[in-house]
């Protein structure tokens, strides 16, 4: 779950936004 913890941290640093952010979430739920 560490990609969650890495991805929240660039969103919340507004690197990603909250489109590539929701896409890089499912993502990454999707492979567990």
């Amino acid at each position: 779950m560490e990609g969650l913890e890495k991805i929240g941290r660039l969103r919340s640093e507004g690197i990603l936004s909250e489109e590539e952010f929701e896409k890089a979430k499912k993502r990454i739920l999707n492979t567990i």
